[in-house]
């Protein structure tokens, strides 16, 4: 079986991303002359490990010997290097490819293209992890601002015209 896999954060706005991953995705198998059986999408961060995903659960469950699966890009499967490189050991051992459409199947790389996705999953995982931090910044300035952050209004206020918070 080949299942085709996506994913977006819930922080990314729209459904775009995951028309674009569904795009390169059907470019690679028309491009290799295969087809994908099963599509699989979950709205989650990418720091979070595939079998702790709704989507990703269900199709680690179905993987079998011989199976494939596409992603669109290494980000899109994973930002958590550890957890990723788990995945790929473990498909290693279950004779299962794991193909991103830029890389290739990163199961069966050989020493120097084992090498090249560890660094890219490394990068991957430190630009998640620079995007949180720079999230917690602007958060915490707005607060300082007074500024409305989403969620619900503090008791006692409105939003503004300015989008700053107004006591009532």
């Amino acid at each position: 079986m080949i299942y085709s896999y996506c994913r977006r954060s819930k922080e990314e706005e729209g459904k775009s991303s995951i028309d674009t991953q569904r795009k390169k995705i059907q470019m690679y198998c028309e491009g290799a002359d295969i087809f994908v059986d099963k599509h699989f999408v979950d709205y989650v961060s990418g720091g979070t490990r595939l079998e702790q995903r709704e989507q990703g659960l269900i199709l680690s469950k179905l993987l079998k010997k011989g199976d494939t699966i596409i992603c669109s890009a290494l980000d899109r499967y994973s930002r958590n290097h550890f957890g990723l490189i788990s995945d790929v050991e473990k498909y290693k051992r279950m004779k299962v490819k794991l193909i991103f459409c830029d890389l290739g199947d990163v199961v069966s790389a050989d020493s120097l293209g084992s090498i090249f996705y560890q660094i890219l999953s490394i990068m991957s995982e430190w630009y998640r992890k620079s995007l949180s931090e720079k999230q917690k910044l602007v958060r915490e300035k707005q607060q300082k601002e007074k500024l409305y952050t989403g969620g619900k209004v503090l008791k006692g206020f409105d939003i503004g015209d300015n989008g700053q918070l107004v006591e009532c």
